[in-house]
């Protein structure tokens, strides 16, 4: 995976497949990795 960030976006690109690019702002990406960490996402979609 690779990383990198400004003030206003975080990029990330996943090794094997290099032509795909996620963007997101540093908020968002805080905002998720808190949810993760919650368990706030510990479940399925048939849940």
């Amino acid at each position: 995976m690779g990383v990198a960030a400004s003030d206003l976006a975080v990029l990330l690109r996943e090794s094997d497949e290099p032509g795909i690019v996620l963007t997101t702002t540093p908020a968002a990406l805080r905002a998720f990795i808190q949810a993760v960490r919650a368990g706030n996402l510990d479940r399925t979609l048939g849940d």
